[in-house]
């Protein structure tokens, strides 16, 4: 009994100040509290609709389940990408939904990836109008005077509008190609 008293008196001594074992206690108990704090208003709390997927790791020398998961997010290169020399790496960004089937997924690879939710400070976009407006790699869909285009440029120009040619005008350059050619 009296080690265990000489124990709970010690004081231990880190970087200039003076720290008990009931402080660790009291520290402990602070964390509980934060913890209860934060479950007491996880019901205020509206979850995000859309998540900002980054690859932080690659997936190379991974089980193949793992390498399933990170193609099927969009987050490496399909065949058909790799056919085109369309190179993904660690840090591309992906937008998912946020839905049951989608946490199970970003659960099984969470080591590779780093997640954030999409938030909208400048409030939420209207409906089929998306100009001006950009989604940075913190997550953040913002709106930006900048980027606001005027309308006069979108409009196509006639000298600009593509000719379809016809097969006596394809024929002839082609078939004098064809004659003047070196073989």
């Amino acid at each position: 009994m009296n080690i265990v008293r000489r124990f709970m008196a010690y004081v231990v001594q880190t970087q200039g100040r003076h720290i008990s074992v009931d402080t660790f206690a009291r520290t402990r108990n602070e964390i509980f509290d934060k913890v209860r704090e934060i479950r007491a208003n996880a019901d205020k709390i509206e979850p995000s609709k859309l998540f900002v997927v980054q690859l932080v790791k690659s997936s190379a020398l991974r089980p193949y389940w793992e390498k399933d998961i990170v193609r099927i997010l969009g987050l490496e290169e399909s065949k058909h990408e790799k056919k085109m020399n369309m190179r993904k790496g660690v840090g591309t960004y992906v937008v998912v939904k946020n839905t049951p089937q989608m946490c199970r997924m970003l659960w099984r690879v969470k080591h590779l990836v780093r997640v954030k939710p999409v938030t909208f400070p400048d409030g939420l976009p209207t409906p089929g109008v998306y100009t001006n407006s950009y989604l940075n790699h913190s997550g953040e869909f913002r709106k930006h005077s900048n980027f606001e285009v005027d309308p006069e440029r979108l409009v196509v120009n006639k000298k600009f509008e593509r000719v379809k040619l016809e097969g006596r005008e394809i024929a002839k350059p082609m078939h004098l190609r064809w004659m003047n050619s070196i073989s």
